[in-house]
């Protein structure tokens, strides 16, 4: 199992900005979600783990900076795309099973803890992603 920690994501609405190039529009990752992206980074190549492949466990613990409400359905994709670009797993269509716990963060500083586990028995691996079986 590897297990990183890691700073507070920007949420979905954070994460992508809204632009018009040439009169047309684009969505990007914004500001809050590329500096997220490149801490995540420093943090995966400092650690010096291996690049983790093939099926994936995903289990994130979510310590909240303080009591707001919080879906936690709107920091998964930050969180993963940033550990893609880190270079920490191959591409989030081989996580087979996320799990998601929101715990309040007593020292009130918000942070992921991500536990990844390789998934080998009960899966097929295919070029287009991971499946449980």
């Amino acid at each position: 199992m590897i297990e990183l920690v890691l700073p507070w994501p920007p949420s979905v609405n954070r994460y992508w900005r809204s632009v018009v190039i040439h009169r047309a529009p684009r969505v990007l990752i914004s500001a809050d979600g590329r500096k997220f992206r490149e801490e995540v980074a420093t943090i995966v190549k400092e650690s010096g783990i291996p690049k983790q492949t093939g099926a994936l466990s995903i289990k994130c613990i979510l310590y909240c900076p303080d009591w707001r409400a919080r879906d936690i359905d709107n920091l998964g994709k930050a969180l993963f795309d940033s550990l893609v670009h880190a270079g920490a797993i191959d591409g989030d269509e081989f996580i087979c099973l996320a799990v998601t716990e929101k715990r309040h963060s007593e020292d009130k500083v918000g942070r992921v803890v991500v536990q990844i586990r390789k998934l080998t028995e009960g899966v097929e691996v295919k070029p287009s992603g991971a499946w449980l079986n």
